[in-house]
């Protein structure tokens, strides 16, 4: 019975694997402003994006229309995962 009940709890977390990226959004728009000390960026919907140490803000110019990629934290950080500029 313990073996069932331990097959029971590794299934469930199997599962639940995959769902931890579920709650990843994405957004599109212009970029307006670009904050390189804060390391963030502000779309034309004025939402504010912070982007982690692994994306240069320098590729990334006011006026680009990007794609993005970002989960929201607990404190409703909106935290870029990944980002790319449309032609």
């Amino acid at each position: 019975m313990r073996m069932l009940k331990h097959l029971v709890a590794v299934l469930a977390v199997t599962a639940a694997l995959p769902l931890s990226h579920a709650f990843a959004d994405e957004a599109s728009g212009t970029i307006v402003e670009i904050d390189t000390e804060a390391k963030s960026i502000v779309l034309d919907d004025d939402s504010v994006y912070v982007l982690p140490d692994t994306i240069d803000t320098e590729g990334l110019n006011v006026g680009d229309i990007v794609m993005l990629t970002y989960d929201q934290s607990d404190n409703g950080t909106l935290l870029v995962t990944n980002i790319e500029v449309e032609q």
